[in-house]
């Protein structure tokens, strides 16, 4: 599979990191313009509703440059843009998201807010059908690999924008015989689980469900801890997460992996972070760092 679980050394660095095919075109498109003024956050006169629920905790700008840092409801998401030619080249920063954003239409000042909403948007944006040049392809009995360079163009408030991730999909015979498990290495990660193919060349499926064609979602996660690991004044639980839903209109459940990090605030009590990129928000009444964690993955479900 392309999806990577997680190593010791790999979880500790993302909390530390987290402390510190041809297209019919959009209905329309904003011209070449640059409007809107004063920090990412505001965006002049730009309609960004998706961030009307976001608390901006950072937010800074420049002539060729810009970053913002918000919690947008339990998540913690940031965006960063820098200046190339005429236009601004925007990614997703600490969300875990591997797509790039060219914006044009908009100034630096404004452009972080516009990026922060197609982060917190995607896969779900205005835009034309992805267009993908293969990269890798293979198709063996049992086992199946697409991966591919994909783009796209569509809006977002005041900006146009050009999208860009390689995308990394697998699918293979599971060993127990219980049917067949497609993963995504990137731009997000995934495994789908099913009991019979859905395709004869099954990555063709597969490599869309990495952007979210083709899925549904149909009920709520059941995690179980499947490695834990205490360092210093943080600890942090990996949870192996199950959802159903379907998948090219047949029954799935679908694996992911998240984190639960606790660590010792600044007032003596525990507080803890309930996914990748969330805010340490959770507070939990703990005698030592190890407990904090255990409670912390039972706090952190409710």
């Amino acid at each position: 599979m392309n999806v990577l679980l997680s190593s010791s050394g790999w979880i500790l660095g993302i909390v530390a990191t987290l402390n510190a095919v041809a297209c019919e075109p959009v209905d329309h498109l904003v011209g070449g313009e640059e409007t809107g003024t004063g920090n990412g956050n505001t965006g002049g006169d730009s309609d960004l509703p998706v961030l009307d629920s976001c608390d901006i905790l950072r937010d800074d700008s420049d002539e060729g440059s810009c970053r913002i840092e918000a919690e947008c409801g339990d998540a913690r998401v940031s965006s960063s843009c820098v200046s190339d030619d005429d236009a601004l080249e925007c990614d997703c920063a600490d969300t875990g998201l591997s797509v790039t954003f060219r914006l044009t239409g908009v100034k630096p000042a404004n452009g972080c807010s516009h990026a922060l909403a197609a982060c917190l948007t995607w896969p779900e944006l205005e835009a034309e059908p992805y267009a993908c040049t293969p990269t890798t392809e293979v198709d063996d009995p049992g086992f199946c690999l697409l991966d591919a360079d994909c783009t796209r163009k569509g809006v977002i408030g005041d900006a146009q924008f050009t999208e860009f991730h390689h995308r990394q999909s697998d699918c293979a015979e599971r060993d127990d015989g219980t049917g067949w498990a497609c993963g995504c290495g990137s731009p997000n990660g995934g495994i789908w689980h099913i009991e019979t193919p859905t395709n004869e060349f099954q990555c063709a499926d597969g490599f869309r469900w990495c952007v979210g064609e083709d899925v549904e979602r149909s009920g709520s996660q059941t995690c179980t801890p499947v490695y834990e690991e205490a360092d210093g004044d943080t600890c942090v639980t990996e949870l192996e997460c199950w959802e159903p839903g379907t998948v090219s209109g047949q029954a799935a459940t679908m694996l992911e992996y998240d984190i639960v990090a606790c660590r010792l605030g600044d007032d003596g009590l525990y507080e803890c972070q309930c996914d990748w990129v969330g805010a340490y928000d959770t507070p939990v009444a703990a005698e030592d760092l190890q407990a904090a964690c255990n409670i912390g993955v039972s706090a952190c479900a409710n």
